[in-house]
């Protein structure tokens, strides 16, 4: 059992773009916010 887990993949945002990196984490906190994350994987999207 984890946490939940988010990967970012390179070819949809860049490792070097912290502000896309920034907004697509507050996005996907926004839209997840009452979720359970207990065992749960998702991809970052711009």
């Amino acid at each position: 059992m984890h946490g939940g887990v988010v990967f970012v993949d390179e070819k949809t945002i860049s490792l070097a773009d912290i502000g896309a990196l920034v907004w697509a984490l507050t996005r996907l906190a926004r839209e997840t916010g009452d979720w359970d994350w207990t065992n749960r994987i998702s991809f970052l999207r711009r």
